[in-house]
């Protein structure tokens, strides 16, 4: 299922990472409110992604969210800031079972593994060099591992309905994800 799901959300992948401010910190042309926003969104993204996955599959061990909320906590971002956030996106992902989670989760343990990338240019951010040490993005292989764990379970055998379930989800949690990333503010 792993190459069915890469191959029908490759234009969707395409086009989230043209609109991912990430490119700003492979460009080295990142500024601090750029950098603060970019973890706002992946927190709104991934809190609301990771609650509803969590109601079907164990990722208590690999939350995003608690590294990127401790990010924002280190860059004094307002609580209410974030609360607001969620709130205006809590009720506009849901999963209904084990199937649908494995795509959400394609999707967000995939773009977590182009953090380990990131992370290797903040460093060459001159914007960022006074900044405290990040924590999601900190280059940490353990994204790659939970990867690597996480795609053999799409290996399996699956139904074609099961297949189709998983991908019409991948998709749905891209376009998610592409929503949070435009409106979310600071």
């Amino acid at each position: 299922m792993i190459d069915k799901l890469r191959e029908a959300t490759k234009e969707l992948h395409e086009n989230i990472e043209k609109k991912n401010l990430a490119y700003l910190i492979i460009n080295h042309k990142i500024k601090i409110d750029e950098y603060k926003l970019l973890l706002l969104q992946n927190y709104v993204a991934y809190a609301i992604t990771e609650l509803q996955i969590s109601n079907y599959i164990d990722i208590k061990n690999t939350l995003k969210s608690e590294l990127l909320l401790e990010d924002l906590s280190a860059l004094e971002i307002n609580e209410d800031v974030i609360q607001k956030n969620i709130l205006k996106f809590e009720n506009l992902f849901t999963l209904n079972n084990t199937i649908e989670s494995l795509g959400a989760k394609y999707v967000v343990d995939g773009s977590a593994l182009g953090g380990v990338f990131i992370a290797k240019n903040i460093p060459l951010c001159k914007n960022l060099q006074e900044l405290p040490k990040p924590i999601f993005f900190s280059g940490d292989r353990d994204q790659v591992k939970q990867w690597n764990s996480f795609s053999k379970t799409l290996k399996k055998d699956y139904s074609l309905e099961e297949e189709n379930l998983a991908i019409n989800k991948a998709k749905e949690t891209f376009i998610f994800f592409s929503k949070v990333f435009s409106e979310v503010s600071l």
